[in-house]
Parts: structure tokens; sequence; C-alpha cells
């Protein structure tokens, strides 16, 4: 219906030129086959049900090797279509398996470790939440993947924002603790990286919570 007035010979070239712009992205494993998704178009909220059953064990802290680590960051204004392509970069990332996503959020898997990535575009502010799952006896803990992935989406992040946002961001470590609560997820305690930075430094392995005592 968009390209409506454009002959069908001419939809595979627009298509590569959505791509190539950040503006869609394609898939070929879809079980409709392949089609491209414009994340700018997705729903704005996320269904309840489908987000519950991907991102709602986490709280489970049986099913998982430690606490959850984020990262947050704070900005005064974002442009149009930010999030968007942040969107698309991040499901090009090597061996990264994207689980859901809608306008403002993505959950995605690597190995044993998830991850959700939402951008509140009332606060202006980006979150990224990650979690290792506890695997088998017999499987390879390795905290490798946790860092990697977490590494993979930071990078995702600093490198769009350089692009975009001229001023630097404000950036915070959530505590863990918050992060692991369906309280408080949405509205943790978080610690200015500097401060964090400083601490590990000065190897003080603790620092003390607001909100989650």
């Amino acid at each position: 219906q968009v390209w409506k007035e454009y002959p069908t010979d001419k939809y595979l070239s627009l298509l590569k030129l959505l791509e190539k712009f950040e503006v869609s992205f394609r898939i070929k494993d879809h079980p409709k086959g392949p089609c491209s998704i414009i994340p700018c178009l997705l729903p704005e909220e996320y269904d309840k049900n489908l987000f519950e059953a991907r991102w709602g064990e986490i709280f489970d802290s049986s099913k998982w090797l430690s606490k959850p680590a984020g990262r947050r960051y704070k900005l005064q204004f974002l442009p149009m279509g930010f999030f968007s392509r942040l969107i698309v970069r991040v499901y090009y990332l090597p061996l990264l398996k994207p689980i859901y996503y809608w306008r403002s959020g993505i959950i995605v898997a690597l190995g044993s470790q998830v991850a959700l990535l939402k951008f509140n575009e009332k606060s202006y502010t980006i979150d990224i939440t990650v979690r290792t799952r506890k695997r088998k006896k017999d499987e390879n803990n390795n905290n490798n993947v946790h860092h990697g992935l977490m590494s993979h989406l930071v990078d995702s992040v600093n490198v769009l924002l350089e692009g975009f946002y001229k001023a630097k961001p404000d950036v915070y470590i959530p505590c863990c603790h918050c992060l692991g609560t369906a309280e408080l997820q949405n509205n943790p305690h978080v610690f200015d990286f500097e401060e964090v930075a400083k601490a590990v430094c000065d190897d003080n392995r603790t620092l003390t919570c607001t909100v989650n005592k």
C-alpha cells in the first residue's frame, strides 16, 4: 500500500535503499517467508502477554547466574528516527537473535544471555538490561558471553550517539538489585558512571542503593 504508486519491479530497489539508510531490515527466516520490518511503523506499545512470555522470567532468580547488569543513557533530546536506526543496527549484530521488538524496545539473545533495550521518548532515556541464564551441568558457563552482549549493545548505542548527538550524554549504572525486582525495574536507583568507575579503581565493591534497601 505504501508503494502502490510505484511499479512493482522497483520494490526491491526501494527496499535496498531503506536498508542502506537503516530505515528497515530484512528477515529471511520469518514463518511467513522473507519480509522487511520498518521499526518506525511497529506498534507503539508492546503486547503485554508477548512481553511477559519473553521477558517476565527475568525475575525468577533460580534461572539466572547472577543479578542483572544495566546501563542508562540520559539525553536532553534525540532526533526522530534515532531508536528505529538503533533497532536496525542491533538486529544485524553478529550472532544476536532478536526475540521480540516494538517501536521503542527490542529483546535479544546471545547464547545464554538475554537483553532488553528500550527507549523512553518522554524522558529521553535509553536503558539496557542484560542477564545470564543458568546452563545445564554439562554446558560451559562462560561469563564472557555476558560481557559480550553488553559490549555489543553499549557499542551500538555509543556509535550511533556520536553520529546523532554531539553533546555528551549522562551515563548511569542502575542498581542490579532494583533491575531484578519487578516493582523497581522501570525506576531503579542509578549510580553515576564516574562514581562506579572510581569505586572499581578504589577496590570498593559496595555502593549503597537508596531505593532497594
